[in-house]
């Protein structure tokens, strides 16, 4: 499953989606990546709620201003970049 959120942060715990998501996915046993748009603090408790993994949308230092006028771009090139990585998973898993 695939899950975003404008920031991951210890409120994430308590009832946004990203916690939802990963709550329902893990009862089917889905791995759970999360896409964000940035990171707060704790942000590390979405791994005690059945996320797997973190991905931050900005590829580097960017204005509020560019991110919010570039998120579709953004989202795409970071849920792009976190499926590679999957990939990449996969393919060391069955070597």
């Amino acid at each position: 499953m695939i899950t975003a959120e404008g920031q991951i942060d210890e409120q994430t715990a308590y009832g946004k989606s990203v916690g939802s998501v990963a709550e329902i996915a893990k009862r089917y046993g889905l791995p759970v990546l999360a896409l964000a748009g940035s990171l707060g603090d704790n942000y590390r408790i979405v791994y005690e709620l059945g996320v797997d993994a973190v991905a931050v949308l900005p590829s580097g230092p960017m204005s509020l201003a560019y991110a919010m006028k570039n998120a579709a771009q953004l989202i795409s090139d970071a849920a792009e970049r976190a499926c590679r990585l999957i990939q990449v998973g996969a393919k060391i898993k069955d070597m």
